[in-house]
């Protein structure tokens, strides 16, 4: 929108404007785009955040700009999500392969193939999870698949307890390779848009 009017502010009003090379015959088609130029900057007024928000109601007339108010409590929610979701999913995939070789014994080889499987089943679960949210909902996806995330994310700093990961490995798989990447595939596809919504 201020493009636009910026726009319409340095297009030249007269011919005296255009310069001594410009000056005895203007371009024709100047003109057209000042008039639709002039037109948008007289439309922005009508379509402001304040207006809208007055015509949803059912209001009419001018609004003040001070009626919008800027919605912290969703956005932070959103962006605390997202952070947490990132942290945890680079956390794991970061250090996965090597604790499974230093701390479990695997060889490295394999370490490297399950943290791949990791990597993989999150990113696929994204598929089911944006369906889920076509059908249920976002925040009806959001919500319970992020609450499984985050107990997988229990369940794998609990089984890495060092006196006895060897016996709680399973937790640590359950954890690692079923519910951090399906709560991965409610909130990747879904928590952005959520957030744009």
């Amino acid at each position: 929108l201020e493009f636009r009017n910026t726009l319409v502010a340095t297009l030249p009003h007269s011919s005296s404007q255009l310069g001594p090379a410009m000056s005895s015959s203007p371009p024709s088609d100047l003109a057209p785009m000042r008039a639709s130029a002039d037109a948008a900057a007289v439309d922005s007024t009508m379509c402001s955040p304040a207006t809208d928000a007055v015509s949803a109601k059912g209001g009419g007339g001018e609004a003040s700009a001070g009626e919008y108010k800027f919605p912290y409590g969703p956005v932070s929610v959103v962006l605390a999500v997202e952070l947490c979701e990132r942290l945890t999913y680079y956390t794991v995939a970061g250090t996965q392969k090597t604790y499974l070789n230093k701390q479990l014994g695997f060889e490295p080889s394999v370490a490297a193939s399950i943290n791949a499987v990791f990597s993989m089943l999150c990113y696929m679960w994204c598929l089911p999870g944006g369906l889920g949210a076509d059908i249920f909902g976002r925040y009806k996806t959001i919500v319970p698949l992020a609450s499984l995330y985050a107990a997988g994310t229990v369940l794998v700093a609990v089984a890495t307890y060092s006196e006895y990961q060897h016996q709680l490995k399973v937790l640590f798989f359950i954890g690692a390779l079923g519910l951090i990447p399906l709560g991965t595939g409610g909130i990747k596809p879904n928590i952005c848009n959520f957030g744009a919504d």
